[in-house]
């Protein structure tokens, strides 16, 4: 799920998910980001 979250914070895939995979949680998602940020994935 990282790796599909990751490619939507960077806009190359839709946010949208299908069973069996579940959104991140707020603060993995919130620690992902941090992550994308520091090697300048995202902005």
């Amino acid at each position: 799920m990282p790796v599909k979250e990751s490619l939507a914070l960077m806009g190359r895939i839709g946010p949208e998910v299908r069973l069996p995979l579940v959104s991140l949680a707020p603060e993995n998602r919130a620690r992902l980001e941090a992550v994308l940020r520091e090697y300048e994935l995202i902005s």
